[in-house]
């Protein structure tokens, strides 16, 4: 039976409402604004300025205002004639109390329920709604609007400043060759074709449902929200046991050293403990050995390995993680390479058919470790 290494590296590289009856004060805009950050593209928020072409919802309280909420659930959008971000309705800012505002994307969906001091979502099936679930963090006790740096980037537009954060996790992965061509000690000259067929992550959990509470309900300005956290301290939600798989094809590619193949790019995930057996990766592997310019062996086989590992339990919520399966197309003997082989610093037996795993958390959350597994 073949033996194949795993190494895991993972490295540091993630509805309208009528405006209420304010008295709008003597001098000055009076009118509350918005000034989004957040990390959005189309595949999640990137980059540190939520896009104009996006829509987020809002809530928003104040003492003394008739009902619950002084916003509703309203939709807030891109005003392009004035360079402002503005609710669907217009809204004064109050004489003498202070307003606190929540915001979600997307805006208006359903599956998320929100108050003063809870935000949850409920049966969220990341399988059939792969979008960006973002929240912000609390801005409380705002009087009026303002123009100065949020914390993340200077502003661009004066209003209420709202900062987003990710609900969910995602994950991409590399296949990357670490080499394929070999010059031993007694003449030996040994190349390899090596091609990559279909790639599957099997075992995602993928339904679930989150709860998260004030940080502190006396606090003021942008007030984080507390993460929900397991028996093992991980930022993980709640899931129901549904699983599904994902799978990418490179069928037809050859795996060259100069750069990586993605077989499957970047989709959201539900945040999830990792467990032996249950998430895995499985890999097809073609391989032409060539001794000295003629052929000598054809492979083909099937990698599998766990996602979990003792030093990566989880994907947490706000991380982004990439996993570069990186191939070495001979067999190992745990023996070290000979002396001409080349060598990878991170791991020094390179003799070795390996996979190894890079996954990096990008932008969102920073983690770092290797581990290597040997099936």
């Amino acid at each position: 039976m073949r033996k194949v290494i795993v190494h895991i590296l993972i490295a540091a590289l993630l509805a309208a409402a009528c405006a209420k009856n304010e008295v709008r004060p003597p001098a000055g805009p009076a009118d509350i604004l918005f000034e989004p950050a957040n990390y959005l593209s189309k595949a999640g928020i990137s980059g540190t300025v939520f896009p104009t072409s996006e829509k987020f919802s809002v809530y928003a309280w104040s003492d003394g205002t008739v009902g619950e909420y002084y916003m509703d659930n309203e939709t807030v959008s891109y005003v392009e004639l004035i360079d402002e971000w503005k609710p669907s309705g217009t809204y004064y800012w109050p004489d003498r109390s202070t307003v606190d505002f929540q915001c979600y994307y997307p805006a208006g969906m359903s599956g998320i329920t929100i108050a003063r001091d809870i935000i949850d979502y409920k049966d969220i099936d990341v399988e059939a709604r792969q979008e960006d679930l973002m929240y912000s963090d609390k801005s409380v006790g705002f009087t009026d609007n303002i123009d100065v740096p949020n914390g993340i980037v200077p502003s661009k537009n004066t209003g209420v400043p709202i900062i987003f954060r990710h609900a969910l996790a995602k994950v991409k992965v590399q296949v990357e060759l670490a080499y394929n061509h070999k010059e031993e000690y007694d003449g030996t000259v040994t190349d390899w074709e090596v091609s990559v067929g279909k790639v599957q992550l099997l075992g995602l959990k993928h339904r679930g449902s989150c709860h998260l509470s004030l940080s502190d309900g006396s606090a003021t300005g942008l007030v984080p929200w507390t993460r929900p956290v397991n028996e093992k301290g991980f930022n993980v939600w709640t899931d129901d046991g549904s699983v599904t798989s994902i799978s990418g094809d490179l069928t037809g590619q050859k795996l060259l050293p100069e750069g990586p193949l993605t077989p499957i790019d970047e989709f959201f995930v539900l945040p999830q403990m990792l467990e032996m057996g249950a998430q895995q990766v499985k890999i097809d592997l073609d391989i032409l050995t060539i001794r000295n310019g003629s052929p000598f062996l054809h492979e083909n086989f099937t990698a599998t390995a766990n996602l979990r590992i003792d030093k990566f339990q989880a994907w947490q919520m706000n991380q982004s993680i990439t996993y570069k399966l990186k191939i070495a197309p001979t067999q190992s003997s745990g023996a070290g390479p000979n002396p001409d082989d080349p060598v990878d610093p991170e791991n020094p037996d390179m003799s070795g058919a390996v996979i190894t795993f890079d996954p990096a958390v990008d932008g969102w959350d920073s983690i770092g470790f290797e581990a290597v597994i040997n099936l």
